[in-house]
């Protein structure tokens, strides 16, 4: 590390940027991220990468309509989830994260507190905290969504796992579900109906 310049790690980022923004960046979060860790800070990498993204957009009501369709009869475990998703605008994390200490159904919410995220060990954990402080908040669910929900701990409460500190989604294994599984699963319903829009999962 002492004989490593500033100079040398913006070499590599930009290095990585020829082939694609999305490299550059990566690079370059990974660098700082390992020199905060051992306390380098003065080496950071200040290379500006300006990334020119597609403007996202969004689906419309019937397409909506016809991913959930395609997603129920694929992968009718990951129907109800996905339905949560256009209903609530959670982010993908939050939904995920979701236990049932943070359902209340008297009230026909529930209440975003924790995320699930990847660790240093590329392990998932539940943390308690939101990706910015306003993201903390309560989210009121339509009848519909309570109804489905209600349902949904039933069937959790049949096989013992509708505790309060349970996750609400569960794989057929009884473990939070993949995020990136979960991310793979949307864009191929999407391609799979025809949709040739820029949309992502949140």
């Amino acid at each position: 590390i002492k004989d490593v310049t500033r100079h040398m790690l913006d070499a590599i980022v930009m290095a990585q940027e020829k082939h694609s923004k999305s490299n550059g960046v990566k690079t370059q979060n990974a660098i700082n991220t390992f020199l905060r860790t051992i306390n380098k800070t003065e080496l950071k990498s200040r290379v500006r990468i300006i990334e020119r993204r597609k403007p996202r957009e969004a689906l419309t009501e019937q397409e909506a309509k016809d991913v959930l369709s395609y997603i129920s009869k694929r992968r009718p475990l990951y129907s109800f989830l996905y339905y949560m998703f256009f209903v609530t605008g959670c982010r993908r994390s939050e939904l995920l994260g979701l236990t049932w200490r943070y359902v209340d159904f008297t009230r026909s919410e529930i209440h975003i507190e924790n995320v699930l995220l990847r660790n240093e060990r590329y392990q998932y954990e539940l943390v308690n905290r939101t990706k910015t402080p306003a993201g903390k908040r309560v989210i009121c669910l339509p009848p519909q969504a309570i109804k489905r929900l209600k349902f949904w701990k039933v069937i959790r409460e049949a096989q013992g796992q509708a505790d309060p500190d349970d996750f609400v989604f569960l794989n057929s294994r009884g473990n939070h579900m993949n995020p990136a599984q979960v991310t793979e699963y949307f864009h191929d319903a999407v391609k799979a109906v025809g949709i040739q829009k820029n949309v992502t999962l949140h």
